[in-house]
């Protein structure tokens, strides 16, 4: 993005007084976007005409720090930008404000910023108007081009600048074994200020790490992928078995793409053993490999939009597993309200942001359950026909008494009673119910569902706004259908992005 400021911006910019705070969050916004930040030399002669001699050497001196437009356009020889502008057709003199309005005029930057209300109503005149911009327009054009980091995860996972990493930590060790560059690579990143997530064990050394960026590159593969704005994982490594860490980081890269406006996910690693946790943990959640790269990774990619060329060839479950986050809400699948207590819906449901968090996690410890992508819930309801690829929304019940998730089956499993055991080794570390609770909830016939949690909805749904619009009649005691209309109903309101969905 090639960006202009106008002169009267300089001068907000680098004068003597305090920089409003507008103007700060704009040279933040450009500093984010890596954007070429531009003058036109007609800002020279501009600032030329200031009388106070002192402040004019000060701004000349300061102009040197941007980036001049180079063979900057002329307008005198453009009978049609004269007549919208003059109303003729040649003209031997030009404004300075006008020259630099011409550059944008013929896009020879992409936006120009300028508080000169003068400028935006020739804007007007000239139909360029949607690239001349002030400030707080180009802040809020912006908004959803920078990156959003409002990531919900647990305390146990700390975001944290690369820099501030110990090389020497027994997590880089195999790194380096496999990327003899690595020790430069990681210098270069820590100048970069690139982010990462972390964990750390007792003795305080890193058990979990991810470092990210977003790339609009080729990539480099058997059969390279295109150019495209996409989130690569670039070092994913889980010491910290058992606590379902790798999960965690896959939905949190998940809810990171979706938050930015990201369509795809990669990363490349070497498999060297059939057994590889991490390709298998990939595959699992609908990363696929696209081949290999010219260093012999394997490139795995995850697409989080589904190719509407495939979905009349792809089962509901298949774009649900394939797709992930994306899945089918058609008229092939049924649909569920599922009601869960609270103090079990804060251990299962961790994408909220108000989630009422455990004293546990502020040292160290993670609820395995909560990390988890694939969840359990155990029921002694007697709802049938329930199965994969249904779609379950979750109500949380005694205390706010609103819809907040949702999730899609994978497999659902009726246990007569007192089978405890059997029960415990199909959902454990993904559940929240203790092996004493288990017991209790077996003396019944048990309903087992295995299900992915999709979606906390933007906007959970009260019980009383779903009685109103006729989902639900009271509220939920138990696993109960509701009608594609009432679905419809909750994924309205419920602000599920349409984008996710196919019908």
């Amino acid at each position: 993005m090639r960006v202009l400021l106008d002169t009267n911006i300089l001068i907000f910019r680098e004068d003597d007084h305090e920089i409003p705070d507008t103007v700060q969050g704009l040279m933040s916004a450009l500093g984010r976007l890596k954007a070429d930040v531009l003058v036109h030399p007609a800002s020279k002669v501009d600032i030329n005409k200031d009388g106070m001699e002192t402040r004019r050497r000060k701004m000349l001196s300061k102009l040197g720090a941007y980036q001049n437009l180079e063979k900057s356009p002329d307008p005198r020889g453009d009978s049609k930008f004269l007549m919208k502008l003059y109303g003729v057709e040649t003209i031997d003199r030009v404004k300075p404000d006008d020259l630099i309005i011409y550059s944008i005029y013929r896009n020879a930057a992409d936006f120009l910023i300028t508080e000169d209300m003068g400028i935006h109503k020739k804007a007007n005149r000239l139909g360029v108007s949607d690239r001349i911009l002030t400030v707080t327009e180009f802040l809020v054009f912006v908004q959803g081009l920078l990156p959003s980091e409002k990531i919900v995860k647990p305390p146990a996972i700390m975001e944290e600048a690369a820099h501030n990493l110990d090389l020497e930590d027994p997590i880089f060790a195999q790194l380096r074994e496999d990327y003899p560059e690595f020790n430069d690579w990681f210098v270069k990143i820590s100048r970069e200020g690139r982010k990462c997530w972390i964990s750390r064990t007792e003795d305080g050394n890193l058990g979990a790490l991810l470092i990210w960026k977003i790339e609009d590159d080729i990539v480099d593969s058997r059969i390279a992928l295109p150019k495209k704005r996409r989130l690569k994982m670039c070092t994913f490594k889980v010491i910290q078995k058992g606590q379902k860490i790798g999960e965690l980081f896959i939905r949190m890269s998940i809810d990171y793409a979706c938050q930015n406006g990201i369509e795809e996910i990669f990363l490349t690693h070497f498999i060297r053993d059939p057994n590889d946790s991490l390709s298998q943990l990939l595959l699992e959640f609908g990363f696929a490999v696209e081949g290999k790269n010219s260093r012999g990774e394997d490139v795995f990619v995850k697409r989080l939009l589904t190719d509407p060329s495939a979905r009349s060839s792809l089962s509901p479950w298949e774009i649900d597993s394939r797709y992930f986050p994306s899945f089918y809400d058609g008229a092939k699948v049924a649909k569920f309200i599922v009601p869960i207590r609270p103090e079990y819906h804060d251990r299962l449901f961790m994408s909220q942001e108000r989630r009422q968090t455990f004293l546990e996690e502020y040292s160290g410890k993670f609820i395995v359950e909560g990390n988890t992508i694939k969840k359990a819930y155990l029921s002694n309801s007697r709802t049938k026909g329930i199965g994969k690829g249904d779609i379950v929304l979750f109500y949380r019940s005694r205390d706010v008494s609103m819809v907040t998730d949702l999730g899609i089956v994978e497999s659902a499993h009726r246990f007569e009673q007192n089978h405890a055991g059997d029960i415990l080794g199909m959902v454990a570390k993904r559940t929240v119910y203790s092996y004493a609770e288990i017991a209790e909830i077996s003396k019944k016939q048990t309903l087992v569902l295995i299900f992915r949690n999709h979606f906390h909805l933007p906007h959970p749904i009260p019980l009383m706004v779903l009685i109103d619009s006729g989902v639900v009649k009271g509220a939920p005691q138990t696993i109960m259908k509701i009608t594609g209309d009432g679905y419809d109903e909750i994924r309205r309101r419920g602000g599920i992005d349409e984008r996710y969905t196919v019908h």
